[in-house]
């Protein structure tokens, strides 16, 4: 009989949470920029599937087809979300104390272990290549304008002023939220790791307990 273990439960929410937060990501921001102050105020927030850019009240939407390094976090992503599920149903097979628990806990801890990496692959990979698309761009339009780039040391988390106007740009929720599914995922597959099965003892059936040898009275 399938039986539900509550000392296995930890495991099981931190591997949820972390689906949960990759799911989150394909429809929250991973890369956020403002300009605040002067007559300018615009906000721009860079999804899997599209840019949104609101200025002047109004919200410019565009898709983010053919950019390749995009498209290429959305696949990414999508395979952290179907090993992170196959993840799931391992280590929900082992909650659930089913015959094949073993088994199933190899697979929690597995592709646990695999969620984890493939959540570090994304963050670093969007990451290095939003610099590099960043450095890219102001290069280019510095040079056409004919003015000096003000953005040769850019990072991934930046701010500067220019012209009264402040511009700080940074990464969105999905970024730290593949942070955490990760981490969730790791602490997971740790967690099964050193988990152990208690031993179960058979208790003696009522025939077994009436064939047991008689005392003998003590002797006078």
């Amino acid at each position: 009989m399938m039986g539900f273990s509550k000392p296995s439960i930890l495991p099981l929410i931190c591997i949820v949470v972390s689906l949960v937060l990759v799911l989150l990501t394909f429809f929250l921001p991973w890369y956020s920029t403002g300009i605040t102050g002067g007559d300018v105020e615009m906000n721009a927030n860079i999804y899997l599937d599209r840019s949104e850019m609101k200025f002047l009240g109004q919200t410019v939407k565009s898709s983010n087809e053919g950019v390749d390094f995009i498209q290429n976090t959305m696949y990414l992503t999508i395979i952290t979300f179907i090993v992170c599920i196959i993840a799931l149903i391992g280590t929900m097979g082992f909650v659930i104390k089913s015959g094949f628990s073993d088994k199933m806990k190899k697979i929690g801890i597995a592709f646990g272990i695999i969620t984890c990496i493939f959540a570090v692959i994304t963050i670093i990979y969007y990451m290095s290549e939003t610099i590099n698309v960043i450095s890219e761009s102001s290069s280019t339009y510095f040079a056409i304008s004919g003015q000096e780039n003000i953005f040769t040391d850019i990072g991934f988390w930046w701010s500067e002023d220019i012209g009264g106007a402040h511009i700080s740009a940074g990464p969105g929720f999905s970024w730290y939220f593949m942070i955490f599914s990760g981490i969730l995922a790791f602490v997971s597959s740790v967690i099964l790791i050193i988990k152990k099965e208690p031993k179960q003892t058979t208790p003696l059936s009522p025939s077994m307990e009436s064939q047991a040898p008689p005392v003998s009275p003590p002797m006078q």
